[in-house]
């Protein structure tokens, strides 16, 4: 099941970034171009939180069976000392826990903004740290694609 998961995980990390850079470009058209909030700032700023919401609910799930984040947990003094436990015991998941809330955050705000082009700017605001924090929270030197 752990590696079923964690193969799921690692490729979804690519349905992230690209939701997240389709809502910030989105965004960005959508501010330029004066275009109505909706349906192009809506529908990717959903992606993007559903998307994160999918990877978060499956990373919650790794979490009980990583055996990095079972060894931190077991001795978070001596898994400080551990690279990987210590990023997948309490780095990474602090980190995309964070880019979920401003992500959800940012969703939720422009939604409620008063006009258009307020609705774009409050989705840059908030999701471009998003996207930053995700790719400042990734695993990048463990493999791609796995098989």
């Amino acid at each position: 099941m752990y590696s079923i998961l964690l193969t799921l995980h690692d490729g979804l990390r690519w349905l992230v970034l690209l939701s997240g850079l389709a809502a910030i470009i989105g965004a960005v058209v959508g501010l330029s171009g004066k275009r109505p909030f909706r349906p192009l700032g809506r529908v990717t700023g959903l992606l993007y939180t559903s998307v994160m919401d999918l990877q978060l609910l499956i990373g919650g799930t790794l979490m009980f069976l990583s055996p990095w984040v079972i060894r931190f947990w077991s001795s978070p003094v001596a898994g400080m000392k551990e690279k990987d436990a210590r990023f997948f015991g309490m780095e990474h998941a602090v980190i995309m826990l964070i880019a979920v809330a401003l992500c959800h955050i940012g969703s939720a705000r422009s939604k409620r903004a008063t006009d258009d082009s307020g609705a774009y700017r409050t989705a840059l605001v908030w999701f471009i740290p998003s996207l930053a924090l995700i790719l400042a929270g990734i695993p990048w030197w463990r493999p791609m694609i796995r098989i």
